[in-house]
């Protein structure tokens, strides 16, 4: 089953967790992970090297649970070395990305989101609200790629899952005197959605209330195959969900990977250690950053970690 609209909330694009509103509360607890044998596995964070430079690459969840923390030791110490930490989109100096955020996935006054799509979803919105117990009146001014991620964001609170803990978040209200930057702008981001013509967004519509049937163990498993560093698996992942919709992968991955590559390069050249933080699903598979860097003479070295978390069953480890 496909997992599009969670999959580019949970390792695509940051600024989607921009649209989880405060009045969605949490109201499921993930139950507390025991700890069992000690053992080695990879990390979703690279070493990259070329000159003088070291760039550390590393795959974030944009919205995390409590249970997913401590996060692999990695992260930590890119976090450490790190005189710079870069992620997807730059921080807007005024403080207000949400709002900015929340304003750019709203339709124009007098228009709503009933009249936007077929009755048929429509009707499929009415009873998942129904189910969620969300008000419908909610929906109605936003645009359809913004109903798409409200449906997932609200489940995806509901399971526990947060921006305030996903990884940006926890590194950038850290980083003190670091140097910040983004590879994109918040406006960008946010532009890409409204590229897409009506018919792809209404289909990304169906697809988040399609995917709530599986939304918690498919989320849970993604958390876990992120704690394995199995990027392979977030490739799979991506690969199955963007088949049959060419445009969004070449918009969300295969554009923005290729548009971040030189940026990459540059602070490869430079003489700083710099910390950059973009989405798991741009660092696996053909086309990833990785895949790019490496194919342009970068040595690129995914790192492992000494953990006591359970393996889940479905995530690949390497003992």
């Amino acid at each position: 089953m496909k997992f599009l609209v969670a999959g580019l909330i949970l390792i695509t694009f940051s600024g989607a967790a921009l649209l989880m509103r405060n009045q969605w509360e949490r109201v499921e607890r993930p139950p507390v992970v025991q700890a069992g044998p000690e053992r080695t596995t990879r990390c979703m964070v690279w070493k990259a090297e070329r000159g003088k430079a070291t760039v550390w690459i590393c795959g974030s969840i944009h919205l995390l649970r409590e249970t997913d923390y401590p996060l692999p030791e990695p992260f930590n110490q890119a976090f450490r070395e790190a005189t710079v930490v870069v992620t997807e989109r730059g921080q807007s100096p005024e403080g207000n990305d949400r709002k900015e955020a929340q304003a750019a996935g709203m339709l124009p006054a007098g228009e709503t989101l009933d009249k936007k799509v077929s009755p048929e979803t429509w009707k499929a919105l009415e009873t998942w609200a129904l189910s969620s117990r969300t008000d419908i009146n909610t929906m109605r001014p936003l645009k359809i790629w913004n109903a798409a991620f409200s449906v997932t964001l609200i489940s995806l609170q509901h399971l526990g899952f947060s921006s305030a803990l996903g990884i940006e978040s926890h590194f950038v209200s850290s980083a003190g005197a670091r140097k910040t930057a983004g590879l994109e702008t918040l406006q960008e981001q946010l532009a890409l959605f409204d590229r897409l013509d009506a018919k792809t967004q209404e289909r990304m519509l169906l697809q988040a209330i399609h995917e709530q049937k599986t939304l918690k163990e498919r989320s849970g498993d993604m958390a876990a195959a992120w704690h394995e560093g199995d990027a392979a698996r977030f490739a799979s992942r991506m690969s199955e969900s963007l088949q049959d919709l060419p445009e969004l992968k070449k918009l969300m991955l295969d554009d923005r990977n290729a548009a971040w590559v030189p940026k990459i390069e540059a602070y490869l050249d430079g003489t700083e250690t710099v910390m950059i933080l973009v989405g798991s699903g741009h660092l696996a598979g053909s086309g990833s950053l990785i895949d790019l860097l490496e194919k342009k003479g970068v040595k690129v070295t995914q790192m492992e970690y000494r953990t006591t978390r359970p393996l889940m069953p479905s995530a690949g480890n390497k003992e």
